[in-house]
């Protein structure tokens, strides 16, 4: 996958990476307003043109052009960056423009899942900062392990929230007189009336449903 700039070990990983499949004609979310690229379709397509490699590098690096060899872009949607450092084992969730939930609440000192301790600035090479803190300090690399874990754990709390079966948003810190978080408030009730996270207990479906008519309701309510 020479076009791609990657090096073998990253290519054969690529074929290999675990991948949320979508439903028909609709990406699927994998975390707050983020897809997954899937790169074991990709690598079935090899060899590439030069121009569809440069599209796939573009989607999944947005605008962060110095990515060395042995680092992937794991999403699809610009200002969702998130990158395989296959060398150092870690996972960097820099984002773009807009900064991720997770990695904007674990510049606090008391969060669950901290991210490493060192800045970027402390170990990488100069062209290589960019994005590994999203140009700004950020401390947004995990371990591979850690940094599932962290999304499960959004998952679990509701700080990651389905409104839907391909659709996830993230709530975090918004006030409690913000109007978007107290309608979140209502669709985390909903989730905990259907029996969540208890999986044993939890009825999908029936869930589902209820949020969709919940958001109808809403949608009803604020539409000019």
């Amino acid at each position: 996958m020479r076009n791609f700039g990657k090096t073998d070990e990253v290519v054969e990983l690529l074929g290999r990476l675990p991948y949320i499949r979508p439903v028909p004609r609709q990406p699927v979310d994998a975390g707050a307003m983020f897809e997954l690229k899937d790169w074991a379709s990709i690598a079935e397509r090899l060899p590439l043109s030069d121009e569809d490699a440069e599209i796939i590098l573009t989607e999944s690096q947005g605008s962060y052009r110095q990515i060395p060899s042995h680092v992937v872009g794991l999403t699809h949607i610009r200002d969702t960056e998130m990158f395989l450092d296959t060398h150092l084992g870690l996972i960097y969730f820099p984002g773009g423009s807009c900064t991720p939930g997770p990695t904007r609440i674990a510049q606090n000192a008391d969060v669950q899942f901290p991210p490493i301790a060192d800045y970027a600035a402390d170990y990488a090479e100069e062209g290589d900062v960019e994005w590994r803190d999203a140009g700004t300090g950020l401390r947004c690399a995990w371990a591979i392990p850690d940094f599932f874990e962290m999304l499960k754990f959004y998952f679990r709390e509701l700080n990651y929230i389905p409104l839907n079966r391909i659709q996830v948003v993230e709530a975090f810190d918004r006030g409690p007189d913000d109007e978007e978080e107290q309608e979140m408030d209502a669709i985390r009730t909903i989730f905990l009336e259907h029996g969540w996270p208890d999986l044993n207990r939890y009825e999908n479906d029936k869930c589902m449903d209820a949020i969709k008519r919940r958001m109808d309701e809403f949608d009803q309510r604020y539409r000019v």
